[in-house]
């Protein structure tokens, strides 16, 4: 056999190899391992954004936040009732501001649907209605309670509270140096909660309603 047929024998069996790898219309072929890993990471991708634009807005928490607040057992002696208790009826009003936001305080905390608490939201204005039928003093502490949300020196709702982002509480315009549990709420009293920056003063007052 000459060294011409040798190549061209082995030219041969090549252009038969590389067909084999190759399409009809010339283009090569995409194993089904390739396509595999590339449907992997698009799901993976898609259930990663879909995740990411359903995660909690911290600006605007629940009613019944993350799912702890009552839901009709008593909380911190304070009962829900089957109607509103009027005996003794006041009316405050709560602003949080985070990072120089504003929080919005959902509307129905503390009307979980069967029943109403003493202490209760009926829209997202951030007044808090107080409707009992004992007279007792009541705490922004029995508040976030009812509303299962956290509220200590180091946490606010979902506020992580820090040296470098601080908690500052307000009772009409003056700062309260206690515990933020323990503010009492008065009538038509201002309060106000500030983590970390805000822009302005904190709100001194608030312009409840005709009636409230």
């Amino acid at each position: 056999m000459s060294r011409n047929d040798s190549r061209g024998r082995n030219r041969g069996t090549g252009e038969r190899a590389s067909v084999k790898r190759r399409n009809p219309n010339g283009t090569r072929s995409i194993g089904l391992g390739t396509v595999a890993v590339v449907v992997v990471i698009v799901v993976a991708a898609m259930v990663g954004a879909l995740a990411w634009l359903s995660r909690p807005n911290p600006y605007e928490p629940q009613a019944n936040f993350n799912s702890n607040g009552g839901t009709g057992q008593p909380i911190d002696g304070i009962k829900c009732a089957t109607s509103e208790q009027l005996l003794f009826h006041i009316h405050a009003h709560l602003d949080i501001f985070a990072n120089g936001r504003k929080v919005r305080v959902p509307s129905q905390i503390g009307i979980p649907g069967k029943c109403i608490y003493w202490l209760h939201t009926h829209d997202s204005s951030g007044i808090i209605h107080v409707e009992s039928p004992v007279q007792r003093t009541y705490t922004l502490g029995d508040f976030f309670d009812i509303w299962g949300a956290p509220l200590s020196r180091n946490k606010v709702l979902s506020f992580d509270v820090s040296r470098s982002e601080p908690l500052r509480v307000y009772v009409d315009g003056k700062l309260y140096k206690g515990d933020p549990r323990k503010v009492p709420i008065k009538e038509h009293e201002e309060i106000a909660l500030v983590i970390g920056k805000m822009k302005g003063k904190p709100p001194a007052s608030y312009e409840f309603p005709p009636g409230d």
